[in-house]
Protein backbone atom coordinates (compact mmCIF):
# COMPACT_ATOMS: atom_id res chain seq x y z
CA UNK A 1 0.00 0.00 0.00
CA UNK A 2 2.82 2.42 0.85
CA UNK A 3 4.52 1.72 -2.48
CA UNK A 4 1.22 2.21 -4.34
CA UNK A 5 0.56 5.55 -2.62
CA UNK A 6 3.94 6.89 -3.72
CA UNK A 7 3.36 6.03 -7.39
CA UNK A 8 2.30 8.76 -9.80
CA UNK A 9 -1.11 8.44 -11.56
CA UNK A 10 0.73 7.57 -14.79
CA UNK A 11 2.63 4.73 -13.11
CA UNK A 12 -0.53 3.38 -11.50
CA UNK A 13 -2.36 3.26 -14.85
CA UNK A 14 0.25 0.87 -16.25
CA UNK A 15 -0.89 -1.91 -13.90
CA UNK A 16 -3.91 -3.70 -15.39
CA UNK A 17 -5.33 -7.17 -14.90
CA UNK A 18 -7.30 -9.20 -17.41
CA UNK A 19 -10.29 -9.56 -15.10
CA UNK A 20 -13.62 -8.67 -16.66
CA UNK A 21 -17.01 -8.86 -14.96
CA UNK A 22 -17.75 -11.04 -11.92
CA UNK A 23 -16.52 -14.60 -12.59
CA UNK A 24 -15.14 -13.37 -15.90
CA UNK A 25 -11.85 -12.50 -17.60
CA UNK A 26 -10.83 -10.98 -20.89
CA UNK A 27 -7.73 -10.55 -23.08
CA UNK A 28 -7.11 -9.32 -26.63
CA UNK A 29 -8.79 -12.37 -28.18
CA UNK A 30 -11.42 -13.78 -25.82
CA UNK A 31 -13.97 -12.75 -23.22
CA UNK A 32 -14.70 -15.65 -20.85
CA UNK A 33 -17.49 -15.96 -18.30
CA UNK A 34 -17.83 -18.91 -15.92
CA UNK A 35 -21.48 -19.96 -15.72
CA UNK A 36 -23.15 -21.01 -12.44
CA UNK A 37 -23.02 -24.65 -13.61
CA UNK A 38 -19.24 -24.46 -14.06
CA UNK A 39 -19.26 -24.44 -17.87
CA UNK A 40 -17.92 -21.50 -19.89
CA UNK A 41 -19.47 -18.77 -22.00
CA UNK A 42 -16.91 -17.48 -24.50
CA UNK A 43 -16.94 -14.58 -26.96
CA UNK A 44 -14.39 -14.44 -29.76
CA UNK A 45 -13.54 -10.73 -29.91
CA UNK A 46 -11.96 -11.13 -33.36
CA UNK A 47 -14.99 -12.63 -35.14
CA UNK A 48 -17.80 -11.77 -32.71
CA UNK A 49 -18.91 -15.39 -32.32
CA UNK A 50 -20.40 -16.56 -28.99
CA UNK A 51 -20.67 -19.92 -27.25
CA UNK A 52 -22.30 -21.17 -24.03
CA UNK A 53 -22.08 -24.38 -21.97
CA UNK A 54 -18.50 -25.05 -23.07
CA UNK A 55 -16.67 -27.74 -21.13
CA UNK A 56 -19.58 -29.47 -19.39
CA UNK A 57 -19.07 -33.05 -18.27
CA UNK A 58 -21.00 -35.96 -19.75
CA UNK A 59 -21.09 -39.50 -18.40
CA UNK A 60 -22.67 -42.75 -19.63
CA UNK A 61 -22.24 -46.44 -18.83
CA UNK A 62 -19.32 -48.59 -19.94
CA UNK A 63 -19.22 -52.40 -19.99
CA UNK A 64 -16.84 -52.82 -22.92
CA UNK A 65 -13.25 -53.98 -23.13
CA UNK A 66 -9.85 -52.50 -24.05
CA UNK A 67 -10.89 -52.29 -27.72
CA UNK A 68 -14.57 -51.38 -27.71
CA UNK A 69 -16.90 -48.97 -25.96
CA UNK A 70 -20.13 -50.78 -25.01
CA UNK A 71 -23.04 -49.26 -23.04
CA UNK A 72 -25.70 -51.13 -21.08
CA UNK A 73 -29.01 -51.66 -22.97
CA UNK A 74 -30.94 -49.26 -20.71
CA UNK A 75 -28.36 -46.53 -20.35
CA UNK A 76 -28.55 -43.36 -18.26
CA UNK A 77 -26.60 -40.36 -19.57
CA UNK A 78 -25.75 -37.74 -16.95
CA UNK A 79 -24.31 -34.22 -17.38
CA UNK A 80 -23.23 -31.34 -15.16
CA UNK A 81 -25.39 -28.81 -17.02
CA UNK A 82 -27.86 -28.67 -14.13
CA UNK A 83 -25.25 -28.60 -11.35
CA UNK A 84 -24.25 -25.66 -9.15
CA UNK A 85 -20.53 -24.89 -9.01
CA UNK A 86 -18.41 -23.08 -6.42
CA UNK A 87 -16.35 -20.42 -8.20
CA UNK A 88 -13.38 -18.51 -6.78
CA UNK A 89 -10.64 -16.41 -8.35
CA UNK A 90 -7.22 -17.63 -7.22
CA UNK A 91 -4.86 -15.69 -9.55
CA UNK A 92 -5.33 -12.14 -10.85
CA UNK A 93 -2.50 -10.32 -12.58
CA UNK A 94 -1.31 -8.37 -15.58
CA UNK A 95 -0.49 -11.53 -17.54
CA UNK A 96 -2.77 -14.30 -16.26
CA UNK A 97 -6.05 -14.85 -14.43
CA UNK A 98 -7.19 -18.22 -13.04
CA UNK A 99 -10.49 -19.31 -11.53
CA UNK A 100 -11.08 -22.40 -9.43
CA UNK A 101 -14.38 -24.12 -10.24
CA UNK A 102 -15.58 -26.95 -7.98
CA UNK A 103 -18.39 -29.39 -8.73
CA UNK A 104 -19.77 -31.88 -6.19
CA UNK A 105 -21.32 -34.36 -8.60
CA UNK A 106 -22.67 -37.88 -8.13
CA UNK A 107 -22.45 -40.89 -10.44
CA UNK A 108 -23.81 -44.45 -10.32
CA UNK A 109 -21.51 -46.74 -8.37
CA UNK A 110 -21.21 -49.16 -11.31
CA UNK A 111 -23.26 -51.55 -13.42
CA UNK A 112 -26.21 -53.65 -12.27
CA UNK A 113 -25.71 -57.36 -11.66
CA UNK A 114 -27.40 -58.28 -14.95
CA UNK A 115 -25.44 -55.54 -16.81
CA UNK A 116 -28.62 -54.09 -18.27
CA UNK A 117 -28.65 -50.84 -16.28
CA UNK A 118 -26.48 -48.51 -14.25
CA UNK A 119 -26.48 -48.96 -10.48
CA UNK A 120 -29.14 -47.05 -8.53
CA UNK A 121 -26.56 -46.44 -5.79
CA UNK A 122 -24.68 -43.14 -6.18
CA UNK A 123 -21.13 -42.25 -5.15
CA UNK A 124 -19.63 -38.74 -4.76
CA UNK A 125 -17.73 -37.51 -7.80
CA UNK A 126 -15.82 -34.28 -7.20
CA UNK A 127 -14.45 -32.32 -10.15
CA UNK A 128 -12.14 -29.31 -9.77
CA UNK A 129 -11.35 -27.11 -12.76
CA UNK A 130 -8.64 -24.47 -12.97
CA UNK A 131 -9.72 -22.13 -15.79
CA UNK A 132 -6.92 -19.87 -17.04
CA UNK A 133 -6.72 -17.02 -19.54
CA UNK A 134 -3.34 -15.51 -20.41
CA UNK A 135 -2.38 -12.28 -22.10
CA UNK A 136 -1.66 -12.76 -25.81
CA UNK A 137 -3.12 -16.28 -25.86
CA UNK A 138 -6.02 -17.08 -28.25
CA UNK A 139 -7.34 -19.95 -26.17
CA UNK A 140 -8.76 -20.49 -22.68
CA UNK A 141 -7.20 -23.45 -20.92
CA UNK A 142 -8.75 -25.83 -18.40
CA UNK A 143 -7.06 -28.21 -16.00
CA UNK A 144 -9.56 -30.73 -14.61
CA UNK A 145 -8.91 -32.93 -11.59
CA UNK A 146 -11.44 -35.69 -10.92
CA UNK A 147 -11.78 -38.02 -7.95
CA UNK A 148 -12.94 -41.19 -9.69
CA UNK A 149 -14.96 -43.27 -7.21
CA UNK A 150 -17.24 -44.87 -9.82
CA UNK A 151 -16.85 -47.96 -11.98
CA UNK A 152 -18.20 -48.99 -15.38
CA UNK A 153 -18.57 -45.50 -16.82
CA UNK A 154 -17.40 -43.35 -19.71
CA UNK A 155 -16.47 -39.76 -18.75
CA UNK A 156 -16.17 -37.02 -21.39
CA UNK A 157 -15.89 -33.24 -21.43
CA UNK A 158 -18.12 -31.71 -24.11
CA UNK A 159 -18.04 -28.52 -26.19
CA UNK A 160 -21.05 -27.39 -28.30
CA UNK A 161 -19.07 -25.87 -31.18
CA UNK A 162 -21.99 -24.40 -33.19
CA UNK A 163 -19.95 -25.01 -36.37
CA UNK A 164 -21.86 -26.46 -39.32
CA UNK A 165 -19.61 -29.12 -40.80
CA UNK A 166 -19.83 -32.72 -42.01
CA UNK A 167 -16.36 -33.66 -40.78
CA UNK A 168 -13.85 -33.30 -37.95
CA UNK A 169 -10.13 -32.64 -38.31
CA UNK A 170 -7.63 -34.22 -35.93
CA UNK A 171 -3.92 -34.29 -35.35
CA UNK A 172 -2.37 -37.77 -35.49
CA UNK A 173 1.31 -38.77 -35.51
CA UNK A 174 2.99 -37.10 -38.52
CA UNK A 175 -0.28 -35.96 -40.08
CA UNK A 176 -3.64 -34.16 -39.90
CA UNK A 177 -6.65 -36.25 -40.92
CA UNK A 178 -10.25 -35.43 -41.78
CA UNK A 179 -13.06 -37.79 -40.75
CA UNK A 180 -16.77 -37.83 -41.52
CA UNK A 181 -19.00 -37.07 -38.52
CA UNK A 182 -21.85 -39.22 -39.83
CA UNK A 183 -21.29 -42.88 -39.03
CA UNK A 184 -21.04 -45.45 -41.85
CA UNK A 185 -23.69 -48.11 -42.46
CA UNK A 186 -23.13 -50.73 -39.71
CA UNK A 187 -24.44 -53.52 -41.93
CA UNK A 188 -21.17 -53.40 -43.88
CA UNK A 189 -19.17 -54.50 -40.84
CA UNK A 190 -19.02 -57.52 -38.54
CA UNK A 191 -18.88 -55.42 -35.38
CA UNK A 192 -20.49 -52.35 -33.87
CA UNK A 193 -19.38 -48.98 -35.22
CA UNK A 194 -17.26 -47.10 -32.68
CA UNK A 195 -18.12 -43.41 -32.32
CA UNK A 196 -14.74 -42.54 -30.78
CA UNK A 197 -11.72 -41.59 -32.91
CA UNK A 198 -7.99 -41.36 -32.12
CA UNK A 199 -6.17 -38.03 -31.99
CA UNK A 200 -2.89 -36.63 -30.82
CA UNK A 201 -2.80 -32.97 -29.73
CA UNK A 202 -5.91 -31.33 -31.15
CA UNK A 203 -9.25 -31.92 -32.80
CA UNK A 204 -11.07 -29.22 -34.76
CA UNK A 205 -14.25 -28.56 -36.67
CA UNK A 206 -14.56 -25.82 -39.30
CA UNK A 207 -16.87 -24.56 -42.03
CA UNK A 208 -14.28 -22.99 -44.35
CA UNK A 209 -14.56 -19.52 -42.81
CA UNK A 210 -14.34 -20.19 -39.07
CA UNK A 211 -13.59 -23.06 -36.77
CA UNK A 212 -13.09 -24.32 -33.24
CA UNK A 213 -10.13 -26.36 -32.00
CA UNK A 214 -9.78 -28.32 -28.78
CA UNK A 215 -6.13 -28.48 -27.80
CA UNK A 216 -5.03 -31.09 -25.30
CA UNK A 217 -2.07 -32.50 -23.46
CA UNK A 218 -1.94 -36.31 -23.45
CA UNK A 219 -5.57 -37.09 -24.32
CA UNK A 220 -5.91 -39.60 -27.13
CA UNK A 221 -9.58 -39.88 -28.14
CA UNK A 222 -12.54 -37.71 -29.10
CA UNK A 223 -16.13 -38.14 -30.22
CA UNK A 224 -17.99 -35.89 -32.68
CA UNK A 225 -21.72 -35.84 -31.93
CA UNK A 226 -24.02 -35.51 -34.92
CA UNK A 227 -26.36 -33.16 -33.04
CA UNK A 228 -27.74 -29.65 -33.60
CA UNK A 229 -24.88 -28.04 -31.64
CA UNK A 230 -22.15 -30.02 -33.47
CA UNK A 231 -20.73 -31.05 -30.10
CA UNK A 232 -17.17 -32.31 -29.78
CA UNK A 233 -16.30 -34.40 -26.71
CA UNK A 234 -12.86 -35.30 -25.39
CA UNK A 235 -12.55 -38.69 -23.70
CA UNK A 236 -11.24 -38.37 -20.15
CA UNK A 237 -11.88 -41.81 -18.64
CA UNK A 238 -13.24 -45.08 -20.01
CA UNK A 239 -13.67 -47.37 -17.00
CA UNK A 240 -14.64 -50.95 -17.80
CA UNK A 241 -14.58 -54.41 -16.18
CA UNK A 242 -11.37 -56.27 -17.02
CA UNK A 243 -12.31 -59.11 -19.35
CA UNK A 244 -9.72 -60.42 -21.78
CA UNK A 245 -10.60 -62.16 -25.03
CA UNK A 246 -9.11 -65.67 -25.27
CA UNK A 247 -10.91 -66.79 -28.42
CA UNK A 248 -13.66 -65.30 -30.58
CA UNK A 249 -16.25 -66.88 -28.28
CA UNK A 250 -14.54 -66.89 -24.89
CA UNK A 251 -13.72 -64.07 -22.47
CA UNK A 252 -11.80 -64.49 -19.22
CA UNK A 253 -13.21 -62.26 -16.46
CA UNK A 254 -10.62 -60.69 -14.14
CA UNK A 255 -12.89 -57.88 -12.92
CA UNK A 256 -13.37 -59.45 -9.47
CA UNK A 257 -9.67 -59.37 -8.58
CA UNK A 258 -8.22 -56.58 -10.74
CA UNK A 259 -9.67 -53.04 -10.75
CA UNK A 260 -6.92 -51.44 -12.82
CA UNK A 261 -9.14 -50.93 -15.86
CA UNK A 262 -11.63 -49.01 -13.68
CA UNK A 263 -9.13 -46.11 -13.32
CA UNK A 264 -10.05 -45.47 -9.68
CA UNK A 265 -8.38 -42.56 -7.89
CA UNK A 266 -7.30 -39.03 -8.79
CA UNK A 267 -6.72 -37.96 -12.40
CA UNK A 268 -5.75 -34.60 -13.91
CA UNK A 269 -6.37 -33.54 -17.51
CA UNK A 270 -5.34 -30.41 -19.40
CA UNK A 271 -7.09 -29.06 -22.49
CA UNK A 272 -8.15 -25.78 -24.10
CA UNK A 273 -10.87 -24.17 -26.24
CA UNK A 274 -9.54 -22.17 -29.18
CA UNK A 275 -11.78 -20.45 -31.78
CA UNK A 276 -10.16 -19.36 -35.01
CA UNK A 277 -10.87 -17.68 -38.34
CA UNK A 278 -10.01 -19.44 -41.59
CA UNK A 279 -8.81 -23.04 -41.62
CA UNK A 280 -6.64 -25.25 -39.44
CA UNK A 281 -3.71 -24.55 -41.75
CA UNK A 282 -4.13 -20.78 -42.18
CA UNK A 283 -4.88 -20.25 -38.48
CA UNK A 284 -1.79 -22.19 -37.37
CA UNK A 285 -3.70 -24.62 -35.16
CA UNK A 286 -0.89 -27.18 -35.35
CA UNK A 287 1.60 -24.61 -34.07
CA UNK A 288 -0.83 -23.52 -31.33
CA UNK A 289 -1.16 -27.13 -30.16
CA UNK A 290 2.62 -27.40 -30.02
CA UNK A 291 2.87 -24.25 -27.91
CA UNK A 292 0.14 -25.58 -25.62
CA UNK A 293 2.05 -28.83 -25.11
CA UNK A 294 5.53 -27.32 -24.78
CA UNK A 295 5.54 -24.40 -22.38
CA UNK A 296 8.62 -22.21 -22.10
CA UNK A 297 10.95 -23.44 -19.37
CA UNK A 298 12.90 -20.90 -17.38
CA UNK A 299 16.03 -21.77 -15.41
CA UNK A 300 18.18 -19.57 -13.19
CA UNK A 301 21.94 -20.06 -13.53
CA UNK A 302 24.90 -18.58 -11.75
CA UNK A 303 27.42 -16.10 -13.19
CA UNK A 304 30.37 -17.56 -15.07
CA UNK A 305 33.50 -16.19 -16.75
CA UNK A 306 33.76 -19.24 -19.03
CA UNK A 307 30.61 -18.70 -21.07
CA UNK A 308 31.08 -17.66 -24.70
CA UNK A 309 27.55 -17.95 -26.12
CA UNK A 310 25.57 -14.77 -26.83
CA UNK A 311 22.64 -13.78 -24.62
CA UNK A 312 20.21 -14.59 -27.44
CA UNK A 313 20.92 -17.78 -29.37
CA UNK A 314 19.17 -20.63 -31.19
CA UNK A 315 20.82 -23.99 -31.81
CA UNK A 316 18.35 -24.95 -34.53
CA UNK A 317 16.24 -22.62 -36.69
CA UNK A 318 13.62 -23.67 -39.26
CA UNK A 319 12.44 -20.78 -41.39
CA UNK A 320 9.06 -22.22 -42.47
CA UNK A 321 6.95 -22.74 -39.34
CA UNK A 322 4.65 -25.13 -41.26
CA UNK A 323 7.46 -27.71 -41.18
CA UNK A 324 7.61 -29.69 -37.96
CA UNK A 325 10.81 -30.86 -36.27
CA UNK A 326 10.25 -34.39 -34.95
CA UNK A 327 13.81 -35.49 -34.11
CA UNK A 328 17.29 -34.07 -33.60
CA UNK A 329 20.13 -36.48 -32.87
CA UNK A 330 23.84 -36.99 -33.43
CA UNK A 331 24.72 -39.18 -36.41
CA UNK A 332 25.95 -42.70 -35.73
CA UNK A 333 29.53 -41.87 -36.74
CA UNK A 334 29.49 -38.83 -34.44
CA UNK A 335 30.55 -36.45 -37.22
CA UNK A 336 27.24 -34.70 -37.85
CA UNK A 337 23.63 -34.21 -36.85
CA UNK A 338 20.39 -35.70 -38.12
CA UNK A 339 17.32 -33.44 -38.19
CA UNK A 340 14.00 -35.06 -39.11
CA UNK A 341 11.15 -32.92 -40.41
CA UNK A 342 7.69 -33.64 -41.74
CA UNK A 343 4.95 -31.63 -43.41
CA UNK A 344 1.51 -32.04 -41.77
CA UNK A 345 -0.25 -29.76 -44.29
CA UNK A 346 -1.92 -30.68 -47.59
CA UNK A 347 0.31 -28.36 -49.62
CA UNK A 348 3.93 -28.65 -50.67
CA UNK A 349 6.23 -26.75 -48.30
CA UNK A 350 9.83 -25.59 -48.63
CA UNK A 351 12.12 -24.07 -46.07
CA UNK A 352 15.62 -23.70 -44.70
CA UNK A 353 17.41 -25.06 -41.66
CA UNK A 354 20.22 -23.32 -39.84
CA UNK A 355 22.28 -24.85 -37.05
CA UNK A 356 23.94 -22.52 -34.52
Amino acid sequence: REKWSKMSPKERSLTRTIIGQVNGMENEFLAVLIQPNGALSVTDKVTGRNWTDLGYFRDCSETGNPWEHVSVPFDEVLTTLGEQARISRIVAGDLVTTYKVELDWELPRGRSADEKRRSSDRVPYKITNLVTLRKGQPWVEIESTVENNAEDHYLQVSFPTQVDSASSIASVPFDIVERSIALPDPSEYDEDIQTEHPMDRFVAIEDGSNGVALLNEGLKAYEPHDDDEQTLSLTLLRCYPLRICITNLEMTDYSGQDKGSQCLGTHTFKYAFMPYAGTVETAGVWQAAERFNHAVRVAQIGPSTAGTSPLAHSFLEVENSALHVSAVKMSENGEGWIVRLFNPTDSTQSGTIRLN
